[in-house]
């Protein structure tokens, strides 16, 4: 008389019903929101109070530059402020096309440009539009941080807020610049070169 065989145990196969698997699927599901769900909540409280930031771009060329400038330089320069509301710090970003030559410091100023320009300093005399900022000089730094309007900034703004800096570019009112190398009148910067209305560019 035979007996049947127990099947090896490396040929037994789990069954598992399709509510089992619907079961399992579930619960795999609840499992990964819940992780999604904490992962947002924690992000949510770390941004929790942080303003948002606050940026603003010009593109640089000789369009329009008062003095007229030949230079065919190009370029842009990118600023960005840690608050909409209550800026501690400013930082910028300039770059020029590979092969400009003949510029010097980066400066922005308040004006349009076509109402409000710096003269240059060609003969040594004090700009007639001293800049809100000196940011870098090209062939320096290309990027950096700044916590302060400049201290030879126009006196009713020098000594102001940053945020006295987004109402300027709000009302259309400031521009980036970069001036020639220093003239031989022994001033650091010669007459301006290119130029851009700083526009806001962040939401």
């Amino acid at each position: 008389m035979g007996f049947a065989r127990e099947p090896q145990a490396s040929n037994r196969k789990l069954y598992f019903s399709p509510d089992h698997l619907h079961q399992f699927r579930m619960k795999r599901f609840e499992a990964v929101a819940t992780a999604l769900a904490l992962l947002l909540a924690f992000a949510a409280q770390s941004t929790q109070g942080q303003a948002s930031p606050y940026t603003a771009q010009a593109f640089l060329s000789n369009a329009g530059n008062q003095p007229a400038s030949t230079n065919k330089a190009t370029g842009s320069c990118i600023i960005g402020l840690n608050s909409k509301t209550n800026p501690t710090a400013l930082t910028f970003q300039v770059s020029v096309n590979s092969g400009a030559t003949n510029l010097g410091q980066v400066h922005i100023h308040r004006g349009n440009k076509f109402s409000n320009t710096d003269a240059g300093n060609a003969n040594g005399t004090p700009p007639s539009n001293p800049p809100l900022f000196i940011l870098t000089t090209i062939g320096g730094a290309t990027s950096g941080q700044l916590t302060a309007f400049d201290s030879g900034a126009p006196a009713d703004i020098r000594n102001q807020p940053l945020s006295a800096f987004i109402n300027l570019i709000s009302a259309g009112n400031t521009y980036c610049d970069i001036h020639a190398p220093g003239t031989t009148g022994g001033n650091s910067r010669g007459p301006s070169q290119v130029w851009g209305l700083l526009t806001r560019t962040s939401n």
